[in-house]
């Protein structure tokens, strides 16, 4: 009974630390593919003024979210980019995944200036 109980807590973990190094090297892979483009539009691109930030980029809010805060365009006060993926490091969520699919999701949110702009919406959906 023990065995089994070790067996299961070592692939509970071995599940963890791969699932979480998968989300790591799968949001620093969206990172720099789009990091020239960022630079390009933004004056500060993983910057958000809030504390010291000694390496800029994305921040780790959880094993499974991502954030990236990009400021410094005219007529723009801001752009955060969360990137949410699926809770690989959880074995739970993974056979509940089994069962109804999910997707790695990038919610886009930018913040125009107030009286700049007239105010319009724009969505783009499946």
């Amino acid at each position: 009974m023990e065995m089994l109980m070790l067996a299961g807590l070592m692939v509970y973990f071995t599940n963890f630390f791969a699932g979480k190094a998968r989300n790591a090297k799968l949001a620093h892979l969206w990172y720099s593919t789009h990091k020239g483009l960022l630079d390009d539009n933004f004056v500060l691109v993983g910057d958000d003024g809030k504390q010291e930030n000694e390496n800029p980029g994305l921040m780790k809010e959880s094993e499974s979210l991502y954030t990236l805060w990009c400021s410094g365009r005219t007529c723009c006060e801001g752009m955060l980019v969360e990137l949410k993926m699926i809770k690989r490091q959880d074995l739970v969520s993974l056979v509940a995944g089994l069962m109804r699919p999910q997707q790695d999701q990038l919610h886009i949110k930018v913040d125009l200036t107030r009286g700049v702009m007239a105010p319009f919406v724009f969505c783009v959906g499946t």
